[in-house]
């Protein structure tokens, strides 16, 4: 739970940390299921608030759990290339 909590803390959504800790949101994956009924079940209605969640779950859908890393390769002694990032 503190996966989903600190995503939301970190989203200005800190309102809704309790609300879904209460429903065992417990990883963040499960967010990008949640649809507008399921707000509305779990009795969050503003508008504004609704539409925030939704964009920041757009965001995280969007992210790549791990962003690539350069390969460096030794090419003499003393100098160290990038090569390009490798998917």
């Amino acid at each position: 739970m503190a996966e989903v909590r600190e995503w939301l803390i970190k989203n200005d959504l800190q309102e809704l940390v309790e609300t879904f800790e209460q429903n065992n949101f417990k990883s963040l994956d499960l967010l990008s299921d949640i649809e507008e009924s399921d707000l509305k079940e779990m009795g969050i209605t503003a508008v504004g608030t609704k539409k925030l969640f939704f964009k920041k779950v757009k965001g995280l859908k969007e992210t790549p759990a791990v962003q690539p890393q350069p390969r460096l390769i030794q090419t003499s002694k003393f100098k160290v290339r990038a090569l390009p990032f490798e998917k």
